[in-house]
C-alpha cells in the first residue's frame, strides 16, 4: 500500500497512546486521525479498518523489541558470549525497552489479552515478526538449542511474563535494580524450563 512511512508511524504511535491511556475499547479510526492531525480518509491509506490498524500496531511494536535484538547479535562485543550470557543480555534488554517505554508495555498486554488478538494473528507472529520466536531461531542456529513443536507455549509465557513485570515497575508497584531484574530472569527462566520439561514428557 503506498504512502508516507513516516506517516503510518505517526498512526501508530497515536494507536499506541490511545491504548495505553483510554484503552484498546476507545479506539476508533476518527479518533485516531483527530489525535493524529490527519484525516480519517488518509488513515484509509494505510489500513483497512480499526482491526487492521490494531493489528498493525502490534507487529510494529513487535517489529521494534526484535530491531533492538538483531543490533545486539551485530555487535562485535557481543561475539564469543555464552549461551547463559546472551540470554540475560538479550532478556534485560527487551526488558528494559519495555520499562522506559510504558504505553508500548501497556498497548502489548491490552492487545494480548483482547478479541483481536485471534489465533490468526498468534499463527502470524510466531512464524514471521515474533521477537521471542526470531530469538529462538538464533538460538538454535548459534547455540544448537534444540527445537520443540512446544515451543511457542513457553515463549509464549515469557513474553507474558516479562510484560507483567516490566507493568509493575511502570506503575511503580516495585522497584527497578539489577538484583530485581536478576531475580525476575530467573524465576521466569526456571518455570519456562519447567514448562518446556512437563510438556516434553507429557506430564
Amino acid at each position: 500500500m503506498s504512502g508516507n512511512p513516516e506517516t503510518k508511524q505517526i498512526f501508530f504511535d497515536a494507536t499506541v497512546e490511545e491504548v495505553a491511556v483510554s484503552g484498546i475499547e476507545s479506539v476508533r479510526t476518527k479518533k485516531m486521525a483527530k489525535r493524529t492531525g490527519y484525516a480519517e480518509s488518509l488513515l484509509y491509506l494505510y489500513f483497512k479498518n480499526k482491526d487492521d490498524m490494531l493489528t498493525q500496531t502490534y507487529f510494529e511494536m513487535d517489529r521494534r523489541v526484535a530491531e533492538l535484538c538483531e543490533a545486539y547479535f551485530r555487535d562485535p562485543a557481543n561475539d564469543g558470549k555464552t549461551l547463559d550470557e546472551v540470554k540475560w543480555d538479550l532478556w534485560r534488554l527487551v526488558f528494559r525497552y519495555l520499562t522506559g517505554n510504558p504505553q508500548v508495555t501497556l498497548f502489548f498486554l491490552r492487545y494480548r489479552r483482547s478479541e483481536y488478538f485471534t489465533e490468526a494473528v498468534k499463527a502470524q507472529a510466531q512464524s514471521e515478526t515474533g521477537t521471542f520466536e526470531y530469538l529462538y531461531r538464533v538460538m538454535e542456529e548459534r547455540f544448537g538449542v534444540p527445537g520443540s513443536r512446544y515451543k511457542n507455549i513457553y515463549l509464549n509465557y515469557i513474553f507474558e511474563q516479562t510484560l507483567y513485570f516490566a507493568h509493575m515497575v511502570t506503575s511503580e508497584k516495585i522497584g527497578a535494580t539489577p538484583e530485581i531484574e536478576k531475580v525476575f530472569f530467573d524465576s521466569i527462566g526456571f518455570t519456562a524450563v519447567s514448562i518446556r520439561k512437563a510438556l516434553s514428557t507429557g506430564k
